[in-house]
């Protein structure tokens, strides 16, 4: 079979939180495109041709109507700003109203190009994240029984793709060549409603579906995770002739995976300064500076997610810092989410600190899991005040943002612009610098809650602390 894709100029990015927007368009960074996170409205003016360009709709947490209307939203917009190829990003473990969002992007996609279909795989191999037999596993469990089942706001209670889409058909590629691939893909689009679950458990099965994909030019639009991100990026970028780039150039490793580690949060209470030195693991803060900063200022780290794995990455970070380089400050549920309360705590908080240590960490209250009347987005609203009032002390050169609800938050009320994508510091750790706004020029790295190894947040801080990520000269 000839080819019959088109290389795109423009690839818009409709992500359902700020995470897995970085996640995604740093896959695009990675393949040479010139990749954006916008934060506010899309600039007037088009897209730069050969750039990725990604968008939040906060649609995770969303009725299905709403997160459907707010996702053909973002698909018009990005479509509007010169969008040629489109990649709907949902999360890896299938939470929140991805059937939603599908249903919504497709309509809108539809508009521009009659009788097109998306293709669904959210596998996520480097981070243990595959779909087999129609089934989406956790480092081989499935998704309903590892943390994710549990999730206190958005929990997956069964792994079956086709429970989880329904109305899609699912399938697995067979055959040896893309040619074979496209016509099960397309058999299973004319069978279904428009929408094909595929299996994947390796960067190889991703890599043999985004050609298929690819092949089909705007008639099949993916949808998936920062995985299958990564193989699209590629194969697109080889399409409209973009330089090939290093497998690794920013050193992340492409064979690490992680597990939902059960761990248990510091305990509430108003600074916690605790912790030991482990001699040879994370830098000293205090190295090359007076009064509290590092040599390339101070980091700020805000922990909006509950989930068990990012928990236990606060507490090896706390057990590994010195105790006097580390200031905590999680405030409780009632403060966190009355703001005289907010003010009146980080007024007795932050003025007898004096210069703040080295590293900021700003925490979700712990008994948010036991209280769901209060929602994610509120209490990320209370985090990011503080994290505003830190960012006032003055001296932070970077934020380390972990959950999607508290990273949307902060830029927000940082009124960022956007974030321009480097790279990323490992796998799933995207890194940029912010542009506009309170935060403007400071590097800035997100992930997401659920990935990463229990040492994830130290990486992040030991490599913060060693180095900026982005020179001036990487500065728009």
């Amino acid at each position: 079979m000839s080819p019959i894709g088109i290389a795109p100029a423009v690839i818009g990015i409709a992500a359902d939180d700020l995470t897995g927007a970085n996640d995604s368009v740093v896959q695009f960074a990675r393949a040479g495109w010139s990749s954006r996170l916008a934060l506010g409205e899309l600039p007037p003016e088009p897209a730069e041709p050969s750039s990725a360009l990604a968008v939040v709709t906060d649609a995770r947490a969303l009725g299905d109507d709403a997160a459907c209307r707010a996702t053909a939203d973002a698909v018009g917009h990005l479509v509007g700003a010169g969008a040629d190829h489109l990649y709907l990003k949902v999360d890896s473990t299938m939470r929140g109203s991805a059937a939603a969002q599908i249903d919504g992007a497709l309509a809108e996609w539809k508009q521009r190009h009659p009788g097109a279909f998306a293709v669904v795989c959210p596998a996520y191999p480097a981070m243990g994240r595959t779909v087999e037999n129609g089934l989406l596993r956790v480092n081989g469990e499935p998704v309903e029984n590892t943390p994710i089942g549990r999730d206190p706001v958005t929990p997956v209670r069964t792994g079956a793709m086709q429970q989880l889409i329904p109305g899609s058909t699912g399938i697995r590629l067979q055959g040896n060549s893309t040619a074979d691939h496209i016509e099960q893909l397309m058999g299973a689009a004319e069978a279904g409603s428009g929408m094909v679950t595929v299996d994947a458990v390796t960067d190889s099965g991703l890599e043999l579906l985004a050609a298929a994909i690819s092949e089909l030019g705007p008639r099949a639009f993916p949808v998936g995770s920062a995985g299958l991100a990564g193989a699209m990026a590629a194969v697109w970028a080889g399409s409209a002739g973009l330089p090939a780039a290093a497998s690794t150039p920013d050193g992340a490793s492409k064979g690490a995976s992680t597990g939902a580690q059960e761990g248990v949060g510091v305990e509430s209470g108003d600074v916690e300064r605790t912790g030991e030195s482990v001699a040879g693991t994370v830098p000293d803060p205090a190295a090359g500076r007076d009064g509290g900063a590092s040599r390339n200022g101070r980091i700020l780290i805000v922990v909006s997610s509950l989930n068990d794995t990012s928990r236990a990455q606060v507490n090896r970070l706390i057990a590994e810092l010195p105790p006097e380089e580390l200031l905590v400050l999680r405030p409780g549920l009632a403060v966190v989410t009355d703001r005289p309360a907010l003010s009146a705590w980080i007024g007795r908080q932050l003025a007898p600190s004096g210069e703040l240590p080295g590293v900021v960490m700003v925490l979700s209250p712990i008994d948010r899991a036991s209280d769901t009347s209060v929602r994610g987005v509120e209490i990320a609203a209370g985090l990011a005040v503080l994290a505003g009032n830190v960012l006032s002390c003055g001296d932070v050169a970077a934020l380390a943002l972990i959950g999607g609800d508290g990273a949307r938050a902060v830029l927000s009320a940082c009124e960022a612009r956007s974030i321009l994508i480097s790279g990323a510091i490992e796998e799933g750790v995207p890194v940029g610098v912010v542009e506009g706004g309170q935060a403007a020029g400071k590097t800035v790295v997100t992930k997401a809650g659920g990935f990463g190894q229990p040492d994830s947040l130290v990486s992040i801080v030991r490599k913060l602390l060693e180095s900026t990520p982005l020179s001036k000269e990487a500065l728009p």
